[in-house]
């Protein structure tokens, strides 16, 4: 299947995509002992637990004049609390060259990712499947048991790092009203794929999709990626987007997702 052709964006859409991304982080740190401030010209975060990803700033608009003593500022914030942190440049953040003043502190470029988005108001794509797959919605504390084995073994992801999301979807709790969904994949039983849906600002978010290295390229990932669009649009979402690894981009864009934006990461002086 050929790459889909580029697409106009939508107006206002990389707002709406900077917009679900501060919602998300806010209900992951509605947890008590988790911190999350929007103050003027600045969203930051603190989980308290010692990963870079998991504590830093969101969302900047800083004045030009004033812009590397700002972000001298917050890194001492953090340095204070002995916390890692990390500092996000979306394509709101100000100034516009924020990126070079992080540099010029210290800072170091980690990722930049690309923001794709897919319109949920055409057929979603085919995802043929393993026979014997199951895809569930996250309920009850055993399936998010199920969830957390996948998603861990799927990104290799580290206990401290997997103790602070426990903690925070442990609180935010199951049930349709809750802006946060998960899947959890089981093939003959056994799970081997993960998926988040987070839906705020008119669109879905979609996060952790992973697939246990034992099960890849057996059309997983896509079957569960396609699970969680049609769970987005029974909500009532008419986009989804997602920011894309490496590794799941040729899949995305195969499913028919277009690039829309660029989110970079930024990691503090340590």
């Amino acid at each position: 299947m050929t790459e889909p052709l580029a697409k106009p964006i939508p107006m206002g859409l990389l707002e709406a995509i900077e917009a679900n991304g501060l919602a998300f982080w806010e209900v992951f740190c509605s947890r008590p002992g988790m911190e999350f401030h929007r103050q003027p010209g600045l969203v930051w975060f603190a989980s308290g637990y010692e990963a870079p990803t998991l504590n830093g700033v969101l969302w900047a608009d800083l004045p030009p004049n004033t812009t590397e003593a700002a972000i001298d500022d917050v890194t001492a914030r953090f340095r204070r609390r002995q916390l890692p942190m990390e500092w996000r440049v979306g394509p709101s953040s100000r100034p516009a060259d924020l990126g070079d003043h992080l540099a010029r502190r210290g800072f170091t470029l980690a990722e930049d990712i690309p923001a794709l988005f897919l319109d949920l108001d055409s057929p979603l794509p085919e995802a043929p499947a393993p026979s014997g797959l199951r895809v569930e919605l996250v309920e009850d504390p055993v399936r998010l048991g199920a969830w957390f084995e996948a998603w861990e073994s799927g990104f290799g992801v580290p206990p401290f790092f997997s103790a602070a999301f426990r903690d925070a979807y442990s609180h935010i709790g199951f049930g349709e009203d809750k802006p946060l969904q998960n899947l959890v994949t089981f093939l003959d039983g056994v799970p081997v794929a993960s998926a988040t849906v987070f839906l705020a600002a008119g669109l879905a978010g979609l996060h952790s999709i992973a697939t246990v290295p034992g099960a890849r390229s057996r059309g997983i990932g896509a079957a569960v990626t396609r699970s969680a669009l049609e769970l987005a649009r029974t909500r009532g979402a008419e986009t989804a987007f997602l920011h894309s690894t490496p590794m799941g981009s040729s899949l995305y864009r195969r499913l028919g997702f277009h690039e829309c934006g660029r989110l970079s990461i930024f990691l503090a002086p340590g």
